[in-house]
């Protein structure tokens, strides 16, 4: 495994999930590395930070779309607006509810 040095001190990173991840750019002054561990409380590296879940776009595969006709899509709708109105539905629910319902819309 390769080591971390932070930007600022040079010094090993021991704890990774205290980094300050900063764009990478040019102009950035960077310390020379050391092997002593880093003494900053919030190390810095220039680089991109690591994606540690994959967007939620790539996270599923898109549904398919429902044999419907666009009225019945549209009482759908209806429906789960009145359930988050009448408060059976979070307005997290009903937002994803309604945008995976849209998005069965067939589109001319």
């Amino acid at each position: 495994m390769t080591q971390m040095h932070c930007a600022f001190c040079g010094g090993v990173i021991r704890n990774v999930a205290a980094i300050e991840h900063r764009p990478p750019r040019f102009s950035a002054q960077l310390a020379l590395t050391t092997p002593e561990p880093c003494a900053c409380e919030r190390p810095i590296v220039y680089d991109d930070p690591p994606m540690i879940e994959p967007p939620a776009d790539d996270a599923a595969p898109a549904p398919a779309p429902r044999a419907g006709s666009t009225e019945d899509l549209l009482r759908e709708i209806e429906a789960v607006h009145q359930q988050f109105e009448a408060g059976t539905l979070s307005y997290e629910e009903f937002e994803a509810t309604k945008a995976d319902l849209l998005g069965q819309l067939p589109v001319d």
